[in-house]
């Protein structure tokens, strides 16, 4: 198998660029090493003269030269069983989500309980945490993370109280308000000891928390699922970018390293798969010089505009998507449709015996106590 990585909406640690709230990758399969294939080839460069161009870039083509060409762009993905996945991050919800994996952890938060860190609670959590913001909030909190030094952590301070303020006037339950509060109050006690502003860390260590290497694992995991279809060998081409390219590719050997294992998010939740991961190693490349991430650059682009509600001719998404295997995202409705998964294989509340729930209030105690036993140890 080959296959050819690219991205849209990249404005690297500005999650707030109102033009692009999307970053979006493309991951195109094929079991043909479409920069090699002499026939691709000559294909491609007829596309191209149909519309007088020398590559096909969705963004210079736009819609109406696209429309011109989609019918070929299908013949041809037909013709190679060619098979897309797409991974999205909602920036501003990235932020969020960032912030509050910093701020309960328990191993480093002290006020947190390990039950707001494990999934699928965590999610329940992390679900109504997010209703504690808005916009302008969640813009202040990442500002804040990007700074350093003391900066960094009186902002931080202000950020946390106005949270309680606003955590106690939600309609949120008694024991979501308790957990919240417990990691807040610790936090304005103990900036200093948290590790929660990126612009403290050098500049390699930042670029992990980005969006586009924190989705990147998602791409290698799409790889993985496809190890029962296919057993030979695989190539990855990756659409160079010199800011990100050394730090996926250290991400690369790390996954690579897991390779033959499966790791399970949760109790009835979804398997990330790193097997049969190519072991040579990923190639970087620009789009003038390789045609598979030409070709995958013109779907991502109009896939692109669709998430964003921008795309007005509807007939060229439609024709494209039969060839759209898989999408997974990391925003608040993937979250909250994890939850949901989860949530509807959870016997209702009149189905858990009198035992049973006097032993889940005991487990609450107990954390309850554990937690207050570390805060005052600290």
């Amino acid at each position: 198998m080959f296959f050819y990585l690219d991205e849209s909406g990249n404005t690297n640690m500005n999650l707030f660029d109102s033009e692009q709230p999307l970053l979006i990758y493309g991951l195109l399969c094929s079991k043909t090493n479409i920069d090699e294939d002499a026939t691709i080839a000559k294909k491609v460069e007829c596309i191209r003269n149909k519309i007088n161009v020398k590559h096909l870039h969705g963004k210079e083509l736009k819609e109406y030269k696209i429309s011109k060409i989609v019918d070929d762009i299908v013949d041809l993905y037909n013709d190679y069983e060619i098979k897309i996945d797409f991974y999205l991050v909602n920036k501003v919800e990235y932020g969020i989500i960032y912030f509050y994996d910093q701020l309960f952890d328990p191993w480093n938060n002290k006020g947190a309980s390990r039950l707001t860190y494990i999934t699928p609670t965590k999610y329940l959590l992390l679900l109504k945490f997010f209703t504690l913001f808005d916009k302008d909030l969640a813009k202040q909190t990442w500002s804040t993370i990007l700074m350093r030094g003391d900066q960094a952590i009186n902002n931080m301070q202000l950020i946390c109280k106005e949270l309680i303020f606003r955590l106690t006037s939600s309609k949120l339950d008694n024991r979501s308000k308790e957990l919240i509060s417990s990691s807040l109050q610790y936090c304005i006690k103990n900036t200093d000891e948290l590790v929660l502003a990126l612009g403290n860390l050098d500049k390699n260590t930042r670029k992990l928390y980005s969006p586009n290497i924190i989705i990147f694992p998602f791409t290698l995991a799409g790889i993985g699922r496809r190890k029962n279809k296919f057993n030979e060998g695989s190539l990855i081409t990756i659409d160079n970018q010199v800011k990100f390219n050394e730090s996926q590719k250290e991400m690369f050997e790390k996954i690579k390293n897991m390779e033959g294992k499966e790791f399970q998010l949760g109790p009835y939740l979804s398997i990330q798969n790193f097997d049969k991961l190519p072991s040579s190693e990923i190639v970087f490349k620009s789009e003038d010089t390789s045609i598979g991430l030409e070709l995958l650059d013109i779907v991502l682009w109009i896939f692109h505009r669709y998430k964003l509600g921008k795309l007005k001719n509807m007939s060229i998404f439609e024709k494209l998507s039969k060839f759209f295997e898989y999408y997974d995202e990391l925003s608040y409705d993937s979250i909250k449709s994890k939850w949901d998964e989860f949530d509807k294989k959870v016997p209702q509340l009149e189905d858990f015996s009198k035992e049973q729930l006097e032993k889940a209030l005991n487990l609450i105690e107990k954390d309850r106590n554990e937690t207050q036993s570390r805060m005052k140890g600290s």
